[in-house]
């Protein structure tokens, strides 16, 4: 069963939200997955401040409502699979090793920088610099 996060809100400036990978969320109950620290601008927030949270750790993630404001997801990912309803911002997938996302929506710059291996598919525009 997948760990499925819900955007609870807009952010009014962009997310740096890195731990959205299955390498870091796999091993993790819903309680600790919650409370996993991104950055809110330069504040540190819990994830709970801004998704809700179905599920516990799974190699599978699903993101609901997401916005373009939403970096860095799926960065480092090695394993699993990682599916977006919605936009994305930059750096998705960036340093990837393995793994499938999957966008069903826009996603911004950078797209797999740095990539060595893996699957990206943006079911959507993507903006400069992908790969």
């Amino acid at each position: 069963m997948p760990t499925t996060f819900h955007l609870k809100q807009q952010p009014a400036v962009p997310l740096e939200a890195e731990v959205l990978s299955p390498d870091v969320i796999c091993p993790l109950s819903n309680a600790e997955i919650r409370k996993l620290t991104i950055y809110h601008g330069k504040r540190q927030v819990p994830l709970e401040e801004f998704f809700d949270v179905e599920g516990d750790g799974s190699d599978d993630l699903v993101l609901h409502g997401t916005t373009s404001k939403l970096r860095w997801v799926g960065r480092a990912m090695t394993k699993g699979s990682l599916t977006v309803f919605g936009a994305v911002g930059m750096h998705l997938g960036a340093y990837m090793k393995g793994g499938r996302i999957e966008v069903h929506g826009h996603a911004s710059d950078w797209i797999g920088a740095e990539m060595k291996n893996g699957f990206i598919h943006v079911h959507g525009n993507g903006g400069g610099q992908i790969g």
